[in-house]
């Protein structure tokens, strides 16, 4: 089933094509790697699927509801409890968020509150919440950038856990986590945004930083 559709898509900044696609249909059940360079679109789309950008041409359909996780994500001065589990019911989600904060080892941390947390450890708290929400899509923007490579083992199952029912894309520019969560991958190359496989999308992304590095 199709949750989110692309058809004849322009997005322009200062009238230079930032990228365009012309026909992409991503479906239900399935997580997607958004693979590429800082500056080449990445938050941008992100952005346009919740509707906080309006593209320059072209029609998006988006069919259910959005969880969107931006780069930075920003918690409430609140504990980290209640910052998870905001919007949702206590009795039914409660024993779900500890499990997870437990497997990301930071139970500890589960009353302490936001305003005294590291990078890290909000990435986790935000990963954490946006995947208890459940919501049809979620747009997870670098959302491993600032933790170590055990946590990104830990978070990279969890998303994977929470991927029923649910269409998950995960801007990132980390071959190591792109190989990690999907054979499924959202590339711009060229300008142009389309769908192809993980070790297609990491050799042309390679490709393009060899190039632009003078070494090719």
């Amino acid at each position: 089933m199709d949750t989110i559709t692309l058809d004849n898509l322009i997005m322009k900044f200062d009238q230079e094509i930032l990228f365009k696609a012309d026909n992409i249909s991503l479906i239900n059940n399935e997580i997607y790697c958004f693979i590429g360079k800082n500056g080449t679109g990445k938050s941008t789309f992100l952005r346009l699927l919740t509707g906080l950008l309006k593209q320059t041409e072209g029609t998006i359909k988006v069919f259910g509801e959005i969880m969107y996780q931006p780069q930075k994500p920003k918690l409430f001065n609140l504990s980290v409890i209640k910052n998870i589990l905001i919007d949702l019911n206590k009795g039914q989600n409660y024993a779900s968020a500890c499990n997870m904060l437990k497997r990301l080892n930071i139970e500890n941390l589960e009353h302490k509150k936001a305003n005294i947390l590291s990078i890290g450890q909000i990435q986790k708290i935000a990963l954490i919440r946006s995947l208890l929400h459940k919501k049809d899509i979620v747009l997870l923007d670098e959302p491993l950038s600032s933790c170590d490579e055990h946590s990104i083992d830990e978070m990279v199952n969890l998303i994977k856990e929470k991927c029923q029912n649910s269409t998950i894309i995960v801007a990132t520019h980390s071959i190591k986590i792109a190989k990690k969560l999907s054979n499924n991958a959202i590339l711009i190359d060229h300008n142009n945004l389309f769908l192809t496989s993980t070790n297609n999308a990491i050799e042309k992304y390679c490709t393009s930083i060899i190039t632009k590095l003078g070494i090719l």
